[in-house]
């Protein structure tokens, strides 16, 4: 089957002439900025074909326990596979996932207390004025005399121009500047939020893409942890670990509204599958609590807020505490065959890549 594939993405390709004069730019090959094409196992002489998949999923939801949240923006896998003996393997280190964090309140958050004012040059804090106060203009008292008028004339001509010449010379000194010495200023509040990122552990595996046709089961399997990054949280707190991932299985659950199969446009034997408009949901899976959340314990690894965040969110949460829906997804394959002449393999893919741009 796996050979059959291959005949699909390239077949119709390998009549093309290579390498035209004037490349033409495209951007079919847009979401494969992951494809390892220079890895030594994307370009042995013993492959038949290799394979870049990218799966982008542009909306969902993600709910783990108490804990939910939309995907509001694209979430981004990909990895790489080659066929050898008409066996289906993943290019090792080729999986990558690539997601904006989603941000919840953080409830280890403290706002800082306001400064006191600054004390002036004798050490005296300013006096504190009520809103509304010293606004209101001092009443005359009754019977104050007026002060005499001035006499006209040269005299005060000439005292009322020194005053005003005065005036002007002050304004026009120029701003100091403050010595080396003076203190920063005051560092930026902690954030308010927690971060928490999907970050990928190891390869992706368990691919059916019979799915793709049609066929049933999840379209593969990718471990992963989640990244929990804020005020008090420390460096290292984490859902899931490497040991103990968060395992996902997307399962088709609407079918693709477009499909399609593109061309190199400048003559390489390179193809790209397009299967749009899928709807994948995993709602089996397991959740384990966090770790090294806080002050990390050397000896056991645990962190002081470990409990609170684990009670904050309801974890550890087992199958079917929590779900995940990646909607309107896009899944791409782009492949070449190997014919055993150069450029072949990841090669010929990179050189149709940088032609195309």
């Amino acid at each position: 089957m796996w050979m059959g594939l291959v005949a699909l993405l390239t077949g119709a390709a390998m009549v093309l002439p290579a390498g035209p004069a004037m490349a033409e730019t495209s951007n079919i090959y847009d979401n494969f900025t992951g494809c390892p094409t220079r890895s030594p196992a994307m370009n042995d002489p013993a492959n038949v074909g290799v394979v870049c998949a990218s799966s982008l999923v542009r909306g969902g939801l993600l709910r783990i326990a108490n804990f939910q949240a939309p995907i509001s923006s694209p979430l981004h896998i990909q990895f790489a596979m080659v066929f050898k003996e008409e066996e289906l393997t993943v290019v090792p280190d080729s999986t990558s996932l690539e997601s904006a964090p989603f941000l919840v309140p953080n409830p280890f958050f403290t706002p800082p207390t306001p400064a006191p004012p600054a004390a002036n040059q004798n050490g005296v804090q300013p006096p504190q004025v009520a809103a509304g106060q010293g606004t209101e203009k001092p009443k005359k008292r009754k019977g104050h005399h007026k002060k005499k008028k001035a006499k006209k004339g040269k005299k005060h001509h000439k005292r009322h121009h020194k005053k005003r010449h005065h005036k002007t010379r002050q304004t026009e000194q120029p701003v100091p500047v403050p010595p080396p010495s003076a203190p920063p200023p005051p560092a930026a509040e902690p954030d308010p939020f927690i971060k928490a990122t999907v970050e990928p552990i190891g390869d992706v595996d368990k691919i059916n893409l019979a799915v793709v046709f049609g066929g049933g089961g999840p379209l593969f399997r990718t471990a992963m942890r989640i990244h929990l990054e804020g005020f008090g949280l420390g460096s290292s707190c984490y859902i899931g670990t490497a040991v103990e991932p968060i395992y996902l299985e997307p399962l088709i659950v609407s079918p693709p509204t477009s499909g399609g199969l593109s061309k190199d446009p400048n003559g390489f034997p390179v193809e790209v599958l397009s299967i749009g408009g899928m709807t994948l949901e995993d709602a089996t899976f397991a959740v384990p609590g966090v770790s090294g959340c806080g002050v990390v314990d050397p000896e056991t690894g645990a962190g002081s807020l470990d409990q609170q965040v684990n009670a904050l969110i309801g974890l550890p949460a087992v199958p079917g505490g929590a779900k995940v829906i990646f909607s309107n997804s896009l899944f791409e394959m782009v492949a070449t065959e190997n014919d055993g002449t150069p450029p072949d393999g990841g090669e010929q893919l990179q050189e149709a890549f940088e032609a195309a741009k």
